[in-house]
């Protein structure tokens, strides 16, 4: 039986040690928008960065064909009408060959190990 339980992340990702929260996103745009989210989850992923964690979004910016991790930190410290490009985030790959590899072996910040 599940048993449903609202979170601000859709996934934790876990590998040596290495826990990562983040929250899926599907966009048709080139570049990723602090409007695509909604406030709390931004609020609850930062939080969770200031805890040591890391913790963001994973977005398949559709028209780039990109799948990139952007930390929640850099959405909440984005001016007003601006937005995170592939380049400012961590590439995963495409649709086709997207790999965590980068988001579990320390390509996301630093992170106290658990």
């Amino acid at each position: 039986m599940a048993v449903p339980a609202k979170s601000p992340f859709d996934f934790i990702l876990a590998k040596n040690g290495r826990v990562v929260l983040c929250d899926a996103k599907s966009l048709d745009a080139t570049t990723f928008t602090r409007s695509a989210c909604k406030p709390h989850q931004i609020e609850s992923l930062v939080g969770f960065e200031m805890s040591g964690l890391t913790a963001g979004f994973i977005v398949w910016l559709r028209e780039a064909d990109q799948v990139v991790f952007f930390k929640a930190s850099q959405l909440k410290g984005l001016a007003p009408r601006c937005s995170l490009k592939v380049s400012d985030g961590i590439q995963l790959g495409s649709v086709n060959t997207l790999t965590l590899e980068g988001l579990l072996d320390g390509e996301a910040g630093t992170q106290r190990k658990l």
